[in-house]
């Protein structure tokens, strides 16, 4: 197949881009792998002058976390994925990721020690303000080129929560030891007419509150890791691409 797994190169991005929102990724967008590319690894298959896979990972505290894994649709079942991942993955003893359901890509990361430990559940419910609440404030935690991507891309950025405004406002992280009362809150300048989304984790609490107050789980996505591993702990929301 003469297939070349390398760094990606400039012009890669619009590529992986491509083959990402084929692959149905939610951030299928050049400056999410920029941000990959530029704080972590991104890494393309390729057949001579085209690109046929893309993986991407970060690191997150001692583990590095796969942020992305995709291939071209007429390459798959090939072990292009299996390369790719390994690739960015590397020899780190400690890796993570958050899976979707498809059957191949956790046979690839259990292949790279990476196996099924808890689900994450998307969540989406109405808002309950009127949404002329302004959250603004500086950022009470730590990663902080992650804050500042997401502010990039015209996310706001307060205290204890990011989240992207629109009809459907995405909060992309929450970081509290009173998570409850900043969701609360955030609610509360969401307009009724309007929805929030976020990811959460299966065994939190917020689960039940969030059940509670009309909210659906609309997806859901599988945290495989090697043991001892468990990145989650005090970050009740999450984003699922790069945590």
């Amino acid at each position: 197949m003469g297939l070349t797994i390398r760094a990606a190169r400039v012009g890669d991005i619009e590529e992986a881009v491509r083959i990402a929102a084929a692959g149905g990724s939610p951030d299928a967008h050049t400056d999410h792998f920029a941000f990959v590319e530029r704080t972590g690894r991104l890494v393309v298959a390729a057949i001579a002058d085209e690109v046929v896979g893309v993986a991407g990972s970060v690191r997150v505290g001692g583990a590095v976390m796969v942020t992305d894994l995709f291939v071209a649709a007429e390459y798959r079942g090939r072990g292009v994925g299996g390369r790719v991942a390994a690739a960015v993955v590397n020899e780190a003893s400690q890796r993570c990721t958050f899976s979707s359901s498809d059957p191949a890509a956790l046979r690839v990361y259990a292949s790279l020690g990476m196996l099924p430990r808890w689900q994450l559940l998307t969540m989406r419910g109405p808002g309950a303000g009127l949404g002329s609440e302004s959250l603004v404030a500086e950022w009470a935690h730590g990663r902080l080129d992650l804050v500042a991507h997401f502010a990039s891309i015209g996310a706001e950025v307060g205290a204890h929560h990011i989240a992207l405004r629109g009809s459907v406002v995405q909060l992309l992280r929450l970081e509290s030891d009173a998570p409850h009362d900043v969701l609360a809150m955030l609610l509360s300048s969401v307009p009724m007419t309007d929805q929030l989304e976020l990811s959460v984790c299966e065994h939190d609490e917020l689960v039940a509150w969030l059940l509670a107050r009309g909210f659906e789980v609309v997806d859901v996505d599988t945290f495989c890791a090697t043991d001892g591993v468990d990145v989650s702990v005090g970050v009740p929301c999450v984003h699922r691409g790069l945590l």
